[in-house]
């Protein structure tokens, strides 16, 4: 069991998201994996071995270790080659963290420091890594937190996979809702029947058929009086009575009246509103509403002033005046980023500029996001190439998609994989090393 909440750990650290909260890409690793005939060691970022190929496995280094595996055992290396943690038995092939790795010895889960020392004593039935200062620990089928010293923060008290949504985790006890903080805090007892994620500092809160506001620090920053309310975004949260929708502002004034029969979040400082008349239309920070002149069967949140909506089964783009700038033309259609947005018709891949004008030609079997302004283009037998963000070709078909740390540019480099061999490319599609 406690391998599959590891393995969904990572899956949301992947996705961005963790038990604690956003994930941020750090800075470019200086000494980079590579494999040579099945063996694994190091190059530095001008392609030169500075760690000869000798392990079946490596991670990169953090923290200066990076953990290597001979058959099936694992032990970490320094910066330098040299083994500083032995090869042993009840490690994996983890990453340091805040100074210390999880170990399994005689069945308990403890974690050693960077010299291998045991620092915190095995005892709990399951660990993972540790983030912003906290590792996630199980004993007995209960949940709880430790920091790096191996202090319980917060008590072995759940049953479930407790998550923390920014710097909060929700509480649960006898069907009702509260708040705890990273410090172990009871930020707000279990007391209420719903609550909403925090948002810009305030969360929502319902008792009964009431909902309200909770600020951090558990005071209840506006009434509970509306009979629906949504989470704060761009300043600015839907509430509801009597089933007329409006707007408030962080100090809990109507900052919109309750006027439409629906309200979604603000985006890109827009919000789409439902009208009591039946029609749709957007209405901006200051209440003004542009109805929207033609009927639509969903709208994605406004990024780069334009949204995708659905027209009759097909994609297309609008902006924030309800002006169809690209006519629903497409069997799939992405947000725009840096001025680009990926759509698809018939089952093939381009890329569109704000004019609707094709940059990209609808010719790949798949597209995926820019990395440092580089994106990989996949053709019918599932090779992929590298393009820049004018749609040229900067490879040829020929890497394969690959497991791992390694996806896309960091610093300006990739690591890529082929039938043949590896290896890593710069942003010009040249390479700075592959495998013989």
């Amino acid at each position: 069991m406690w391998k599959a909440l590891a393995i969904i750990s990572m899956c949301l650290m992947l996705v961005g998201m963790t038990m604690f909260g956003q994930v941020e890409k750090g800075p470019p690793p200086d000494l980079l994996p590579v494999y040579v005939k099945g063996k694994a060691g190091f190059i530095n970022r001008q392609g030169k071995m500075v760690i000869p190929p000798k392990f079946d496995g490596v991670r990169h280094f953090h923290e200066g270790r990076a953990c290597v595996e001979i058959r099936d055992r694992y032990g970490y290396i320094d910066r330098t080659g040299k083994m500083v943690i032995p090869f042993r038995q009840g490690l994996d092939l983890d990453d340091f963290s805040h100074g210390r790795v999880p170990i399994v010895i005689k069945g308990k889960y403890g974690y050693i420091d960077r010299q291998g020392n045991v620092v915190i004593k095995p005892q709990f039935d399951g660990a993972t890594f540790f983030h912003r200062g906290l590792a996630l620990v199980d004993s007995e089928g209960l949940y709880g937190f430790i920091d790096p010293a191996g202090k319980l923060v917060i008590p072995l008290q759940f049953d479930r996979y407790p998550v923390f949504y920014g710097d909060f985790l929700r509480l649960e006890s006898g069907g009702k809702h509260g708040f705890m903080d990273r410090k172990g805090r009871i930020v707000s007892p279990p007391k209420f029947d719903s609550t909403r994620d925090f948002a810009e500092g305030l969360a929502a809160v319902a008792s009964g058929n009431k909902w309200g506001y909770l600020d951090e620090t558990g005071k209840l920053a506006i009434a509970l009086q509306y009979d629906d309310a949504s989470s704060f975004s761009q300043g600015l949260a839907a509430v509801a009575i009597e089933g007329r929708y409006g707007y408030l502002d962080h100090t809990g004034q109507m900052a919109i009246p309750l006027q439409f029969s629906a309200a979604e979040k603000f985006s890109d400082g827009v919000a789409l509103v439902h009208l009591p008349d039946g029609t749709k239309g957007l209405v901006d920070k200051q209440g003004k509403i542009v109805t929207l002149n033609f009927s639509f069967e969903h709208m994605k949140p406004f990024t780069e002033g334009l949204a995708v909506v659905k027209v009759g089964g097909k994609y297309g783009y609008v902006d924030k005046q309800g002006t169809l700038i690209v006519e629903p033309r497409y069997d799939r259609a992405y947000s725009f980023n840096q001025g680009l947005a990926t759509v698809a018709r018939e089952g093939k891949y381009g890329l569109i500029d704000r004019t609707g004008k094709v940059v990209v030609p609808l010719e790949y079997d798949h597209i995926t996001h820019f990395l440092e302004d580089r994106a990989r283009a996949f053709d019918q037998q599932g090779h992929y190439a590298i393009i820049d963000r004018s749609g040229r070709l900067l490879t040829p078909f020929m890497f394969l998609p690959h497991e791992g740390e390694d996806f896309g540019f960091h610093g300006g480099l990739a690591y890529v994989e082929w039938e043949e061999g590896n290896g890593y490319i710069n942003r010009e599609g040249k390479f700075i090393w592959k495998s013989e």
